[in-house]
């Protein structure tokens, strides 16, 4: 955790069911960090037999208003700490022949809706990276997977970054990114254990699939999407986007 002080109650949690619960400082953008602490556990008797790469954020905004920076930033933390870790993990996992690796993607990646593309983008990445990587491994011993999530009652939302508009400086997206956030507030959650048991799933079976789409948009991203026809595709998000032609 970033911060560790954070994570009390997760911590009484576990101990109320009998579990031990550590939550080193890991911050996944920083090297050192990963390092050190990739090292500690591995020092342990017990060893390193799963990563789940779940370090993530929500950066919303048009793209023309979205700086370098801010791509930078969000996939420093998407796609770049979960390479980190996954890098920092795989010659021990190599070495005893065997490790998981699961990747916490999102529906993101699959189906592209606007003032959502930084987020878009990163996922997409995550989810190339991780097909390299689940080929890449097997012969190791490896397997690698992704849980793809659509919406769910986490914290996500509550901490995502808005880019490009200030009082000083308002976008002339403002008004359609403020429609977006109003909607994506509204939109149907599912519980997220059900994200939990995607991920304990790719973690204990004996022959874990490469993806594993969870949530209540699903079927509509993985399946609907594809068979679509983009001028429909387009029609319907113009219309839910209020991104009619200005005159």
């Amino acid at each position: 955790m970033r911060n560790p002080a954070a994570g009390e109650s997760l911590r009484q949690e576990a101990a109320a069911q009998g579990w031990r619960l550590t939550t080193p400082a890991l911050d996944v953008t920083d090297d050192a960090q990963v390092s050190s602490v990739v090292e500690d556990i591995l020092a342990k008797p017990e060893g390193l037999d799963v990563l789940v790469n779940n370090a993530g954020y929500f950066c919303i905004g048009a793209v023309e208003d979205t700086s370098p920076g801010d791509l930078e930033a969000q996939f420093n933390t998407n796609v770049l700490g979960a390479l980190r870790m996954s890098r920092a993990v795989l010659p021990a996992f190599r070495a005893k022949g065997q490790g998981r690796i699961i990747n916490v993607s999102s529906l993101a990646a699959l189906s592209v809706v606007p003032f959502l593309g930084p987020y878009h983008a990163s996922k997409a990445a995550l989810e190339c990276l991780t097909e390299a990587l689940h080929y890449e491994v097997a012969p190791f011993g490896i397997h690698v997977s992704s849980v793809l999530p659509g919406p769910f009652t986490t914290e996500l939302v509550a901490k995502q970054i808005r880019v490009g508009s200030t009082p000083q400086n308002p976008s002339v997206y403002g008004p359609q990114v403020d429609h977006f956030e109003s909607l994506n507030s509204k939109a149907p959650r599912g519980k997220v254990q059900t994200v939990v048991n995607a991920i304990a799933t790719a973690a204990t079976t004996a022959h874990p699939r490469l993806r594993y789409a969870v949530g209540p948009l699903s079927f509509l991203a993985t399946y609907g999407h594809p068979i679509t026809p983009q001028w429909l595709y387009a029609f319907l998000v113009r219309w839910v986007f209020r991104l009619h032609a200005k005159k």
